[in-house]
């Protein structure tokens, strides 16, 4: 995900044009490139390349709070109208249905080749390892009611969707706030640079134990300050 930031960030941040600084929302940013690496956790790096898939999931996941909000405008004896009839309910809905046409055929596709003895060792994204603990524990029997499985690949395919919710929504706001911080705090900037810089020239790159206290104690306290004051939590 790291090296794919080179890939991915310059289109978040557009056109250049020859210009030697662009104004852009920073939080936008972070949250749009999340978005793309929650997808590849979750789906695949091949999907958090289909730009019309990921705006997809972008308006599902967005459109969470936008469904909650409208249901909080009305008391809840009306909320199957709300559910039916609101313009944001019935957008959200029909974005659901688009995302099953792209997803739901490649969740099919992965149980079929599990089920036929294929290896996906490398495989290590969030569905697969749904999928292969489904068939495990028999959840996706050949042997129930016929119209079972299709209930449970919708059931997976919400969870799917659901967990790239998951990943995004609390690592958003605390990027954001991390990256509030840094700013407001200069000093802190150039103290962390350095600190990372030179653990990357130790390690010869990116490793994910770069991120432990032992080789990044002031990156690793920065965090946990950051979790404390602006704790990813609803307050509902």
């Amino acid at each position: 995900m790291v090296n794919d930031t080179d890939e991915f960030l310059p289109s978040l941040l557009g056109e250049m044009k020859g210009r030697e600084w662009a104004k852009f929302n920073p939080l936008a940013i972070l949250s749009s490139l999340l978005m793309v690496f929650s997808t590849s956790v979750v789906l695949g790096p091949e999907f958090s390349r289909d730009t019309e898939l990921v705006e997809q999931i972008t308006s599902h996941v967005l459109g969470i709070e936008l469904v909650l909000a409208e249901f909080d405008r009305y008391p809840r004896i009306l909320w199957p109208l709300v559910w039916g009839f609101s313009s944001a309910t019935r957008n959200f809905r029909s974005n659901i249905l688009n995302l099953k046409k792209r997803m739901v055929p490649e969740i099919k596709y992965r149980i079929k080749m599990l089920r036929s003895g294929e290896k996906a060792d490398e495989d290590l994204t969030m569905l697969t390892l749904f999928l292969k603990l489904a068939l495990k524990d028999g959840i996706l029997s050949q042997q129930e009611c016929p119209g079972s499985e299709e209930k449970q690949v919708d059931s997976l395919f919400m969870k799917t969707l659901f967990h790239i919710y998951e990943i995004w929504g609390p690592i958003a706001p605390l990027t954001g706030a991390m990256f509030a911080q840094a700013m407001a705090n200069l000093e802190l900037v150039g103290e962390l640079r350095e600190e990372i810089s030179s653990s990357l020239v130790s390690l010869g790159g990116w490793k994910p134990d770069i991120l432990t206290q032992t080789r990044t104690p002031k990156l690793e306290s920065f965090t946990r300050e950051i979790l404390r004051l602006h704790a990813p939590i609803s307050s509902k």
